[in-house]
């Protein structure tokens, strides 16, 4: 009796790694890294870091592993973390390579520290096929404010969320 109980448990275990090996060699691997175009702050803004969460989440519950590199500050429009970005991803065996500016206008704001969506003009991505170097999607998109309760950090979730399903589209089905 103990023996059929061991075999089932065995026979589970087998079942089991078996769906998960077969799910690890079909997924797509990602890296995310975002880009903080901002004139006023030289810090990362939590704002920033919850468009990337968002991001990160959206597509891992979309069935991708997904990577991130901390979050890069440009105030005068250049992207010094793409090399590196590149090559970690090289490095790490990544499939994708996806790049998102969140483009920040704070100069006419009241509260230009504040977590709320109004102060983000726009964010921009591109996906780069790590083993050429190609750009294969890239796209952009602008806030909207429907209410008072989108520009929060609610509404700077979502935001990431609809860069984060962008992105999706853009990806080779596998």
């Amino acid at each position: 009796m103990k023996l059929k109980r061991y075999a089932g448990k065995l026979w589970f275990c087998i079942l089991l790694y078996t769906v998960v090996s077969i799910s690890a060699t079909v997924a797509s691997t990602v890296s995310i890294q975002v880009l903080q175009m901002d004139q006023i702050h030289s810090d990362v803004t939590e704002s920033s870091l919850i468009v990337e969460e968002s991001i990160i989440d959206y597509l891992f519950n979309q069935g991708l592993i997904v990577c991130t590199s901390p979050v890069i500050i440009s105030t005068d429009g250049t992207n010094p973390g793409y090399t590196l970005a590149l090559n970690d991803a090289r490095s790490g065996s990544v499939d994708y390579l996806i790049f998102v500016t969140v483009y920040f206008d704070t100069k006419d704001s009241l509260s230009p520290d504040a977590v709320i969506l109004s102060n983000i003009n726009s964010a921009q991505w591109q996906i780069i096929r790590v083993s050429d170097n190609k750009q294969i999607a890239s796209g952009k998109h602008s806030p909207r404010i429907l209410s008072e309760t989108d520009d929060s950090s609610a509404g700077i979730t979502s935001f990431g969320k609809q860069i984060g399903a962008a992105v999706k589209s853009g990806l080779p089905q596998r």
